[in-house]
């Protein structure tokens, strides 16, 4: 054997350690189809990098990309990155500034972005960077489809302005994280299947809308600007959030909430329209919703028996205006049910309007109110009348005519797909089953980080149709590909089990 000279093992280690540091310097303009690899990785712009129409820029699993001065990927071609389950790629947003990546006069369904690290604080993406008196020759069009990508103290956008463009985002996390549809008339946005905690979610002034879909949101803002900007959340679940005003003047939604619920958080839109269907608000502070005008329907909202569940301003915009209807819903566990400041005309029927300490409902608006036929608590009218407060207390106000009054608790899931939640509690730890009924896609909510948990489903032959081991994240979801019908869910944790009716519809 021959014996490793001292000149040939320097030689070995100057390569090991050239290759130990490989790294690749990037930018300027790319003019025909580039791949970043992983043996070029990290890359480092050192200069803004340019991907014309007609070029692709694919991005290799497992590749770093690093800005540590304001520089940025322009992406007017196409961009393929998709690192996997095991080797994200990842972009390292050092320095505040620019976003990472903008894309200009695409066609944005050309582009791949899946398994991703966006890691602030610089901003993460964009499209476009129009307004209404600068524009571009050719805009964004297509659909930027991003999945699987966790997002860190950075910031998305879309910038375009009446573009046909649309960013979806599906199952991702947001960390500290801003999503805004930026004044003015910019893209919509649907966040679905993701969780998003310590985040902020604008639609700003003018813009086309974002949906929350199937997501889970903690400690988040959720706002909206004037003149059409508008929220949609759809089978999800806020947790100690608000939904609040942004920008400009009148901000009049709509805000649509169906299917979902929303524990310790908070609507405050005085002037917006606010349409709630089969969903569940459940609040510990001095209010749940404020709205100025919209529908309360098949939904529920209870509190801590001290603040007040419901107030309607009667707004539209700047003007008192457009009806509100209540109809086939639970308001109860407040001091004040329902609070009417202004009205244009509004309907209350069909609902449970009880146990709420100080009054069911107060009208100081000067507009007649109907509220027949719903149950008050009582069947007793001297009982009914003393919790609620209108005309006969003040010469000033309407009048509420409740007649018709209900004998008994309305069923009212008899009359609409109402939601609900099946609350589990183990050792007096809050553990929410969500939405239930539901398509098939179950979400669980354990209140805190579960300890030694599993879930079995079962069908009502006692078969185990679904079951996991050791579920370590506080929320948790899952799919059951099986026909309508009852099922039975059975939830171990800390060292306790419970179970729940579980309905796919």
């Amino acid at each position: 054997m021959k014996k490793i000279t001292a000149l040939s093992l320097f030689i070995i280690m100057l390569l090991i350690s050239s290759k130990a540091f490989t790294q690749t310097n990037a930018s300027g303009p790319y003019f025909s189809n580039t791949t970043w690899n992983i043996s070029g990785s990290p890359y480092n712009l050192i200069g803004d990098v340019q991907i014309p129409n007609g070029v692709s820029l694919t991005v290799e699993a497992g590749v770093v990309i690093n800005f540590n001065s304001d520089y940025e990927i322009l992406i007017k071609g196409n961009l393929l990155a998709n690192g996997n389950n095991t080797s994200p790629i990842i972009f390292n947003g050092n320095i505040n500034g620019k976003s990472m990546i903008i894309f200009k006069d695409t066609n944005l369904s050309n582009s791949e972005l899946s398994f991703l690290e966006f890691n602030g604080p610089k901003n993460a993406f964009q499209l476009a960077d129009e307004s209404e008196f600068i524009q571009d020759a050719i805009k964004n069009s297509g659909t930027l489809s991003i999945s699987n990508v966790t997002f860190t103290n950075t910031r998305i956008s879309t910038d375009g302005y009446q573009t046909t463009a649309n960013l979806l985002i599906e199952n991702s996390t947001f960390n500290s994280t801003n999503v805004q549809g930026t004044y003015p008339r910019s893209e919509s946005i649907e966040l679905k299947n993701s969780n998003l905690y310590n985040s902020n979610v604008n639609s700003d002034s003018y813009n086309y809308g974002i949906i929350i879909d199937n997501c889970t949101a903690q400690n988040t803002n959720f706002s909206i600007g004037c003149c059409g900007a508008n929220l949609e959340f759809l089978e999800s679940n806020l947790i100690d959030s608000t939904i609040s005003e942004g920008s400009g003047n009148p901000k009049v939604g709509p805000v649509k909430i169906t299917q979902s619920e929303f524990d310790n958080t908070t609507l405050n839109l005085p002037a917006a329209r606010v349409e709630s269907n089969s969903s569940v608000f459940n609040f510990d502070g001095s209010f749940g919703l404020i709205f100025g005008n919209g529908t309360f329907e098949c939904s529920q909202i209870s509190g801590n028996n001290t603040g007040t569940a419901i107030k309607i301003t009667g707004y539209d915009g700047y003007n008192i205006g457009n009806n509100v209807v209540f109809s086939n819903s639970t308001i109860k566990d407040n001091s004040i049910g329902i609070d009417i400041e202004n009205a244009n005309e509004i309907s209350i029927s069909n609902s449970n309007i009880y146990n709420n300490s100080s009054f069911n409902i107060r009208n100081t608006s000067i507009e007649n109110i109907s509220a027949m036929n719903n149950w008050w608590g009582s069947a007793e009218a001297n009982t009914i009348e003393s919790k609620i407060y209108d005309y006969y207390d003040n010469i000033n106000f309407g009048i509420i005519n409740y007649s018709n009054y209900l004998n008994n608790l309305e069923d009212i899931s008899s009359n609409c797909p109402l939601l609900t939640l099946s609350t589990l509690n183990i050792d007096n730890t809050k553990t929410l089953l969500y939405p239930n009924p539901n398509n098939g896609r179950v979400n669980i909510n354990f209140g805190t980080t579960p300890i030694g948990s599993s879930i079995k489903v079962f069908n009502t032959n006692g078969q185990v149709i679904y079951e996991t081991e050791n579920v370590i994240s506080q929320f948790y979801q899952f799919e059951l590909n099986v026909k309508s019908g009852l099922y039975i869910i059975q939830i171990n944790n800390y060292n306790k089990t419970e179970f729940a009716k579980l309905i796919i519809k």
